[in-house]
């Protein structure tokens, strides 16, 4: 592969954390994370179907997507800066690592406002 075609590989990794960071995405990120939100409170997952009324649901799926989609959004937009001049394959692997990173503190969350919600009981399921 010539030094040329390399760059080209690249380029479009080498802004995209630029395109992510503009409030147009930001408000497109917020409105995915509230449709997938209702659906989430109206399945009623964790057994908080039977446990929690729908606007509880609603409530205890908010809290949870308060704290983690910023979370989640940041790391996003920190990989691709770390790995702005980095291969897809180099940039997929410190996605994958970083989702992997994200994940335990998200568990985390969701077992401490489940039982905030549940009077201090963790969940069934």
């Amino acid at each position: 592969m010539t030094h040329d075609m390399e760059r080209q590989t690249k380029a479009p990794m080498r802004f995209a954390y630029q395109e992510l960071a503009t409030p147009s995405m930001v408000w497109l990120v917020a409105g995915i994370a509230f449709s997938l939100l209702a659906i989430v409170a109206a399945l009623g997952p964790l057994d908080t179907r039977h446990t929690l009324t729908l606007i509880q649901r609603f409530a205890y799926f908010g809290v949870v997507a308060l704290v983690m989609v910023p979370i989640g959004f940041a790391s996003l937009l920190a990989t691709l800066y770390i790995m702005r001049n980095r291969g897809p394959m180099h940039f997929t692997l410190a996605l994958a690592l970083t989702t992997l990173i994200v994940v335990a503190p998200g568990a985390a969350v969701v077992i401490v406002v489940y039982g905030l919600f549940h009077a201090g009981g963790s969940p069934q399921e």
